[in-house]
């Protein structure tokens, strides 16, 4: 198909087919009698395995930079009001400019894709074409269960049947007017068949890579049910053509891969793991005596897929409680959400045989570290509040602070009411 060049952007962008060629999606078609047909998705040729997610409040530079350091090859920024992006220009520059390196030395938080809620294509684009200079892809938010996206009718809210005409009106409208792609985050619908149907409406839009929250959206005060349906990411990955990144379930290091080889996906999104861990990203040291102990990390024609007799497979029945996906009927879409051979699906948050997550926990010289880092990083590059550096170090510290030993009710009494005895110097002979 015809080519589009990107204006000096940092990647470069291939249409998939000419701008002008007939529709062929049929019934999918986002069509807009304002707009015609939705542009053919571009092409995303920026590295997309290893995803930090947009986070609100937590997204800053700073951030963005440390988890890069530990192999993050693509970031978003935090959710962005495009209403306000467009009308307040405080807001704009405290959120999104004052968190971009200078132009010309912005590489090393390259790629790095823009996340934007609204509802309105008109507010939307004009919000897009401010920043797209800056960035690798402008991504419409659809997954954001909070209150005050449902006051505001944005992000998971607009998941509903009724809403997708506009949502597939507002893809069409930001992919035709932008020289760089347009992306999606969802939440899973009600059921798989509905999931695989609007996302197959987001990429005839003109979507170029989807993200999928494997969560139902949920109420605005319980946003989490059990783990994430994961066979419902691969069966969309099967379903549509362009990348697709899986999000959730994801505790440690050894997730990372393991989510990745059962969902088949391009990428993995981590989002709150990465708040307490901002290394999980980077691959295990190599340990020298793995040659003996195990022949296939040094014979890759070793290796096997996950036992479905082994832990891995007692996860699925746990995963079976709870992820209405995994009881589907008989039909096309349980079909595609069924089991791989030889490949269970991964666990959800389980530890291993030593009582660890998987992958391994950070030993608390490694959070104080990481978090002297930020700090490093955050002296450098501003965020955009002092509330943003406070929830990273609690997050990388822990909430409460260091350990406490545990008290019964007697000596949390006594320890109230008391004074602290005085501490006596001992003398050194």
């Amino acid at each position: 198909g015809a080519g589009d060049l990107g204006s000096g952007r940092g990647s470069v962008w291939l249409r998939a087919t000419s701008r002008s060629a007939p529709c062929r999606i049929g019934s999918l078609c986002a069509m807009d009698s304002r707009r015609g047909c939705a542009a053919p998705p571009l092409k995303v040729l920026f590295r997309h395995e290893r995803v930090v997610a947009p986070m609100v409040g937590c997204s800053d530079l700073a951030f963005r930079l440390l988890c890069r350091k530990y192999g993050a090859d693509l970031c978003y920024t935090e959710m962005l009001d495009a209403n306000r992006l467009v009308t307040d220009p405080a807001y704009a520059s405290s959120v999104f400019w004052s968190q971009l390196l200078p132009p010309g030395s912005d590489q090393a938080d390259r790629p790095l894709i823009a996340q934007l809620s609204g509802r309105d294509p008109d507010t939307l684009v004009a919000a897009a074409r401010l920043i797209e200079a800056r960035v690798d892809a402008v991504d419409l938010n659809l997954g954001c269960p909070q209150s005050r996206a449902k006051e505001g009718g944005y992000g998971a809210y607009l998941l509903d049947r009724e809403h997708w005409p506009r949502v597939y009106s507002c893809v069409s409208a930001l992919a035709r007017a932008l020289d760089v792609p347009v992306t999606a985050k969802i939440r899973l619908l009600p059921t798989l068949d509905e999931t695989i149907m609007f996302a197959a409406g987001l990429q005839a839009s003109g979507c170029s890579l989807l993200a999928c929250h494997a969560r139902q959206r949920g109420s605005t005060t319980r946003r989490r049910s059990g783990p994430a349906d994961l066979a419902a990411t691969r069966a969309l990955k099967r379903a549509l053509h362009i990348p697709v990144l899986a999000n959730g379930n994801v505790r440690g290091r050894d997730d990372v891969h393991t989510n990745r080889l059962f969902t088949g996906c391009d990428g993995i999104m981590v989002a709150e793991s990465l708040l307490t861990d901002p290394t999980l990203f980077q691959p295990a040291p190599a340990n020298t005596n793995d040659a003996k102990t195990n022949p296939a990390k040094t014979n890759p024609a070793n290796t096997k897929p996950p036992d479905p007799a082994g832990p891995l497979a007692h996860a699925a029945d746990e995963a079976d409680v709870f992820t209405p996906h995994s009881r589907l009927p008989a039909g096309a879409a349980a079909a595609s959400c069924a089991s791989s051979p030889g490949i269970a699906p991964p666990a959800a948050d389980a530890p291993n045989e030593t009582g660890r997550r998987s992958g391994g926990s950070p030993s608390s010289a490694q959070r104080r570290a990481v978090a002297l880092q930020y700090l490093e990083l955050a002296q450098r590059y501003s965020p955009p509040s002092v509330d943003y550096a406070r929830a990273h170090l609690s997050y990388f510290l822990g909430r409460d602070g260091p350990p406490q030993p545990r008290l019964s009710p007697s000596q949390k009494f006594k320890a109230a009411v008391s004074p602290p005895e005085p501490k006596i110097a001992k003398q050194h002979s």
